[in-house]
């Protein structure tokens, strides 16, 4: 897959100026990610770039579906917080052996959920590391699929550790929800981390005006390309027809990306661009648009 760099558009700036501030404040900080905003790429963005504590010192936990079963009599821990705990110890000792990797260790798999006889072991190993390798934020990502408890567990963690670092709950907004609920009932079950709670902030696919503006100049720069005269020409068409296609969502801007990477092919000797032509634009949207897809007039 062609690998497009993230666009710093005003959402992502605010979001990173967002995370800057409530990350040193060692709060918890509840983001709310919509659909094809490209959440997940922004906050690895902002992971890697970390210079003024280095990424090495950011723990990343990511949340996968798991059965979400009652708690039985003698249970410990509930199946997603033995998910949690589990994946940061992995992680933890990830970052203890790989500090400057972090690009390629975000596609690794976690090894498997500890049982729930050794949760206790694995969450003292979890605070002791945390505080020892000096983490400085704490990013889960799938926060949504979080129950009470694991917000609970993740409180008493911070406090053994000394509330030395942030919490960043990166919650996807599910159909029909508004902001505030993806989280809502974690937070009122767990009234500490409520009452150090930073204000929320949202992760939107960007606006038409914007793309056109900000998203595909960064595209095309990247790419290293022109265009032909009759390309030129429909400029505003071709544009349209690109949102009309991804609607900003990062996801389908980066396949088309991808697609006209391939389709353009590689730099001729002497060539400072490659040349966008119509004859190499129209394979390009019917591989996007597959049997709605129409061929576009070029005068």
């Amino acid at each position: 897959m062609w690998n497009l760099a993230f666009i710093k558009h005003t959402q992502v700036q605010t979001l990173d100026t967002h995370l800057d501030r409530y990350a040193r404040m060692g709060l918890f900080v509840p983001v709310i990610l919509h659909e094809g905003s490209g959440g997940r790429r922004a906050l690895q963005h902002w992971i890697v770039q970390k210079a003024w504590y280095g990424p090495q010192h950011i723990l990343w936990t990511e949340l996968a579906p798991t059965e979400h079963t009652q708690k039985r009599k003698g249970m410990v821990a509930s199946p997603i917080l033995r998910q949690l705990y589990s994946r940061a110890l992995f992680w933890l000792r990830v970052l203890k052996t790989q500090p400057t990797e972090w690009e390629s260790l975000f596609e690794r798999d976690p090894q498997a959920v500890y049982d729930d006889y050794r949760f206790t072991a694995t969450a003292d190993q979890v605070a002791l590391r945390l505080k020892t390798q000096g983490v400085r934020v704490w990013v889960i990502y799938e926060a949504q699929r979080l129950d009470a408890l694991s917000l609970e567990h993740i409180v008493k963690t911070w406090k053994t550790c000394n509330q030395q670092f942030a919490v960043i709950l990166a919650a996807k907004l599910q159909r029909g929800q508004q902001p505030e609920e993806p989280l809502h009932d974690q937070l009122h079950g767990a009234p500490d981390a409520a009452r150090y709670q930073a204000s929320l902030v949202e992760l939107k696919p960007i606006e038409q005006k914007e793309f056109k503006e900000t998203v595909l100049l960064e595209v095309f720069d990247n790419l290293g390309v022109d265009f032909s005269p009759r390309v030129n020409r429909n400029m505003d068409a071709f544009e349209e027809r690109i949102w009309n296609y991804t609607q900003g969502h990062w996801d389908n801007t980066t396949l088309f990306a991808t697609y006209l990477d391939n389709e353009l092919g590689a730099k001729r000797a002497n060539q400072t661009y490659r040349i966008i032509t119509p004859e190499i634009v129209e394979p390009v949207f019917e591989r996007l648009m597959g049997i709605s897809y129409e061929r576009g007039a070029w005068p």
